[in-house]
């Protein structure tokens, strides 16, 4: 068959070849109507599609003869040599005409399959490979897409929408790839030139940033970002993005990351790099009789060090007290944050998070503790700091000691580290990339491990109170409109009735506590009356520690509310902060300027500033009437719904002064004499309070108002099956993923929104398909802390059955559980 012999190159000049002799195309319209069936290789292409392609949107009457005419033509052309038989490669095929031809024949084909193979090759660490399969993609482009016949009509079909694009693309992707391979010196001169062909590409920018500070040329690494950013700024009236800025900021800096780190793509993943997989054994019995137990752990290594003198020695005693005092600030940051040292060995330090007990929050504890100990040597001359954090599933004996591939991970990435940075596992980073900024996805080579591991450079910890504001979810709200609906009646009965009203919001982690709030809170958004929003959040790893600003984390959520209302900054001297907080009280306290100064005093108290820390032995009910009048103060001016988040973790004190808050008026607000001011009476303010809580709240508060007005207790149940399954199918939509949620994907989201997206997240980065079986859908780091914190809150026994029961898989029958625990 003669087309068997033929190549069709779409990515140049329309020309085809077979080996005997060429053929032969006589008119522009047969290269145009080639090239549209080509784009479209064993599919119909229709009559009414290939018309408008050729002739545009007003063809002559006779248009649909010349067709006919047209691809009798081209059929001979191509169909040459075919003997007396019927065509076999161009064929009519209602509603129009279906070109057959191999995909492996078009050169656009070629090349699309080469970039994905180059791409997943520099996915998965093996840049060499990705450069030549990347360099045989570009190869296949011999001018621009169907570059004569663009040259003889104007086209614009959509199937070219984005071509272009591709090669682009497919050069970045190569030129990632060599620069892993430290071909910097080699790239600088087609970098500068594809920085002026593409003005407007930010990664070819960067890129050449890296590339010219890498080959020693700082300063001009330096005016190629003000380069970039005069084009961005005069083209489009855009600043470069964040991670442009940032790598600006890291040349600037001379961040040894810099040398040692090549970028990788979102997504990159170490297969073995401490990413944990399901845990599917329990604890077990050691040779010596103590317990060994599976466990989900972050570690912390910190090396401290001082660079030799010029006599090439350091006293031993001068080096013992340098130890002593640096790593004693180095303790005390890792035990602040909930850590335990388990060794200190000359000036490293081993700490883990998550023994004995398991918090969900720990990889980001571990993060926190690391920037802390970065920050509290900062002032430390001469001073090297290198810090490493892992996450990952180790084997634990007797609750203390803990061995496995996250220790020896977290010690080769530390010793790897450059001095005055902090580098974590990618396992790490994604379990906290909401709480932690972090740099652009790395790899790193290190030793005793095949591939190079992905690294991420942590910077500085986001917003602590961990508000989102209103931030529009990923997909829309599934399966919660009842919900939605308790939440909206609440606010209309506080606005109407200007009455407070508490809604309680229960469930598991995951649930979608946060997601109704912020749906709640885009509704109110969307009305046309205006309503003030104010958010605040109880952190587990508050406790024991005290705020950037100098006081105490018992009230903290309601500080941070204060704060945002006043429009206080960390940085905000105690001048400025008082004067702020003065503003906002005059505001909120017009009609009684009398209390104005003393409820600005409270006030200083509660946010860490002044001498009225609200903690003191009888000085509590004079701060509650005071915080309480000032939020009565801003909801008289303005509907106003405070959001109090994670309120399990809120400290009791400020679980007291919640429920005071809706508490009939009277009884404690006193005068300077202690005389009552007014008789109880039911406060009056349209004011909605939303508590997020998980049910560990009515453990601790059994008789936390639930019922009834002004109270109100919503608890989540978990997403039906069929909900769950629309979410999935958004969720894997959203992310440009094929659809079809599999029993798998369904079953192991189990009805929980996060458990859902963190699944559809992992499915991204994994690429497995949706429908895998369950033993190939590995665990999100996520999800993994969440189910291994909750397990470790369990009774000792609880757990331990829990632990046997799963070696029977996910269902199980109470006599093999009694023979495998033996109880």
């Amino acid at each position: 068959m003669v087309v068997g012999t033929i190549d069709f190159f779409l990515l140049g000049p329309l020309e085809a070849r077979q080996r005997e002799r060429p053929l032969r195309l006589g008119s522009i319209k047969h290269r145009m109507l080639l090239a549209k069936l080509l784009l479209h290789p064993n599919q119909v292409v229709s009559t009414e599609e290939l018309i408008v392609a050729v002739w545009g949107e007003e063809p002559p009457p006779t248009v649909k003869q010349s067709l006919q005419n047209h691809v009798a033509a081209l059929r001979k052309a191509i169909e040459a040599g075919n003997g007396a038989g019927p065509p076999r490669t161009l064929v009519t095929r209602d509603p129009g005409y279906l070109l057959k031809v191999d995909p492996e024949r078009l050169d656009l084909h070629r090349f699309q399959r080469l970039d994905r193979e180059g791409r997943q090759a520099l996915a998965n660490g093996d840049p060499a490979r990705a450069a030549d399969l990347l360099r045989q993609a570009l190869a296949l482009w011999r001018g621009p897409a169907l570059a004569d016949v663009a040259a003889s009509a104007d086209i614009a079909w959509p199937e070219l929408v984005g071509v272009e694009e591709l090669q682009v693309a497919s050069i970045e992707a190569r030129i990632e790839a060599e620069l892993a391979l430290g071909r910097h010196h080699e790239l600088v001169a087609e970098l500068e030139a594809l920085v002026r062909l593409y003005p407007l590409r930010e990664h070819l920018h960067g890129q050449l940033m890296l590339a010219l500070y890498r080959s020693g040329r700082q300063a001009d690494a330096l005016a190629a970002y003000r380069a970039a950013r005069k084009v961005l700024v005069d083209e489009l009236g855009i600043e470069p993005s964040v991670g442009l800025q940032r790598l600006e900021q890291a040349i600037l800096a001379q961040d040894p990351a810099l040398d040692l780190l090549v970028p990788a793509r979102a997504g990159d993943r170490e297969p073995d790099d401490g990413h944990p997989g399901p845990d599917h054994g329990g604890g077990t019995a050691a040779e010596g009789g103590g317990s060994v137990e599976r466990k989900l752990v972050s570690v912390l290594f910190a090396e401290v060090d001082e660079p030799l003198g010029e006599a090439g020695e350091r006293d031993p005693e001068d080096v013992s007290n340098m130890l002593d005092r640096h790593l004693d600030r180095v303790r005390a940051e890792i035990e602040s944050f909930g850590g335990t040292v388990e060794h200190a060995i000359g000036g490293i330090t081993m700490a883990t998070f998550g023994v004995p007990q398991t918090r969900e929050d720990d990889p980001e504890r571990a993060v926190r503790a690391a920037l802390a100990i970065r920050d509290s040597l900062a002032d430390a001359d001469g001073v090297e700091l290198r810090v490493a954090v892992t996450t990952g599933e180790a084997l634990v004996t007797d609750g203390v000691r803990v061995a496995g591939d996250p220790v020896a991970t977290c010690a080769r990435l530390q010793q790897a580290a450059p001095s005055g940075t902090v580098l974590v596992s990618e396992a790490t980073g994604r379990a906290t990339e909401r709480s932690i900024s972090y740099g652009p996805a790395s790899l790193l080579a290190l030793a005793g491990r095949a591939r190079p591991m992905s690294v991420w450079s942590a910077l500085e910890p986001r917003n602590r109170s961990g508000m989102d504001g209103l931030a529009a979810g990923p997909v829309p709200l599934i399966g919660r409109d009842r919900e939605l609906g308790l939440l909206l009646e609440a606010f209309r009965r506080a606005r109407d009735g200007r009455r407070p009203q508490l809604v309680t919001l229960l469930g598991p982690p995951g649930i979608g506590k946060s997601r109704l709030v912020a749906e709640l809170g885009r509704a109110l958004d969307a009305d046309d009356d205006l309503v003030s929003w104010r958010q605040g959040r109880s952190s587990p790893w508050d406790e024991g520690r005290s705020s950037p600003t100098g006081g105490g984390v018992t009230y903290w959520a309601l500080a941070e509310i204060v704060k945002a209302e006043a429009g206080i900054l960390e940085t905000d001297s105690p001048d400025r902060v008082g004067r702020r907080l003065s503003r906002v009280v005059a505001h909120a306290m017009a009609d009684d300027p009398d209390a104005i100064e003393r409820v600005t005093w409270h006030l200083r108290g509660l946010v860490g500033e002044g001498d009225g820390a609200p903690v003191q032995q009888g000085r509590r009910d004079e701060a509650f009437t005071a915080w309480r009048r000032f939020l009565y103060g801003l909801a008289a001016r303005r509907p106003l719904v405070l959001v109090l988040e994670d309120l399990h973790w809120a400290d009791d004190a400020l679980l007291d002064f919640l429920e005071e808050l809706l508490e009939p008026t009277g009884q404690a607000a006193l005068d300077r004499h202690g005389r009552p001011l007014r008789p109880r009476t039911p406060p009056a303010a349209p004011l909605l309070i939303v508590a997020t809580a998980r049910r560990e709240l009515l453990a601790r508060r059994p008789g936390w108002p639930g019922s009834g007005d002004p109270s109100v207790t919503i608890e989540l149940e978990p997403l039906s099956e069929s909900d769950t399954g629309h979410l999935l199918e958004t969720l894997l939509a959203a992310h440009r993923l094929p659809t079809g949620v599999g029993p798998a994907l369904l079953a192991a989201a189990g009805g929980n929104p996060l458990f859902a997206e963190e699944y559809v997240r992992m499915v991204r980065d994994h690429h497995p398909m949706p429908g895998a079986p369950a033993e190939r859908l590995p665990l999100p780091e996520t999800v993994h802390a969440i189910i291994a914190a909750r397990l470790d809150a369990l009774p000792a026994e609880e757990k331990a059955a829990l632990q046997d029961l799963s070696v029977l898989d996910r269902v199980g029958w109470v006599g093999a559980l009694a023979a495998v625990s033996g109880r």
